[in-house]
């Protein structure tokens, strides 16, 4: 297997407290709900992933390009984390799979204009207030080749649950978070001129153990009750927009056009 290799840019650590530095298994990351539904959402996007050149922007330890690297894609995982990339170099080593890191500020990447077919992150643009969220997602589309998709998941600011969840943890891993909506997505994707927008939504059945007091055992839990009876609704082909308003995450995918705003490589 190819070695895992590291780039480091200049003002690559992160400024907030840093969620990677504590031990970590990969069973802890790929044991939740949302990294199966969202993992099911890209394979769907992408079946044969073979040679397709993917970049996660925010990664962290990589666990949501997993699908790419194991469907035969080459991955390159970017986060300000150390500790983050560290995390994918090892869980990419266990699984037997090759990982480029970039330790880098994801609003000003190191690297070269159309070099990737596919650039995404999931659970990162909350982080950022609205002008950097937008350097990130111009850098985002200014490394993808015209023809590739841009793609992001984020956490939705009409999924009642998890948005009460939210409020109630004292504090953060990182030092802003946000919700957002789809429709904010879409117009961001428009104004730097992607083409072909979709929208789409994951973890849609209603999560009651958001709302239950943290006291109660967890044969109270009723998620599973709820994952079965609205699984009819989640693996539906179609009413994407329905589904970009109720689930817990939305998604939003379009292609980078021949006039997609492109800001040059950054000094």
């Amino acid at each position: 297997m190819p070695e895992a290799s590291t780039v480091i840019s200049p003002a690559a650590s992160c400024a907030h407290h840093d969620p990677w530095q504590r031990p970590l298994v990969l069973s802890d990351l790929t044991g939740q709900d949302i990294w199966w539904l969202r993992r099911r959402m890209l394979k769907r996007l992408w079946p044969s992933p073979g040679g397709l050149h993917v970049i996660e922007v925010g990664s962290g330890p990589a666990h949501d390009s997993l699908v790419f690297a194991e469907g035969g894609a080459d991955v390159t995982a970017v986060d300000c984390s150390a500790d983050g990339l560290a995390l994918g170099r090892r869980f990419y080593g266990e699984l037997g799979l090759p990982l480029r890191t970039v330790q880098a500020d994801i609003r000003r990447l190191p690297l070269e204009d159309g070099s990737f077919d596919v650039a995404f992150n999931a659970g990162v643009l909350e982080h950022f207030e609205d002008a950097d969220l937008l350097a990130v997602l111009a850098e985002m589309v200014r490394v993808v080749r015209p023809g590739g998709r841009v793609l992001v998941f984020c956490p939705n600011r009409y999924n009642l649950f998890y948005q009460t969840h939210l409020r109630r943890i004292p504090r953060h891993d990182y030092e802003f978070e946000r919700a957002l909506t789809a429709d904010e997505m879409r117009r961001h994707f428009q104004a730097l001129g992607l083409v072909d927008i979709q929208v789409n939504g994951v973890h849609v059945h209603p999560a009651p153990n958001y709302l239950l007091p943290a006291w109660l055992p967890k044969h109270h839990r009723l998620e599973p009750w709820c994952r079965w009876c609205f699984a009819w609704l989640e693996n539906r082909p179609g009413w994407g927009r329905f589904k970009s308003l109720i689930g817990q995450d939305f998604v939003v995918w379009a292609a980078v056009g021949a006039e997609a705003t492109r800001l040059g490589r950054p000094s």
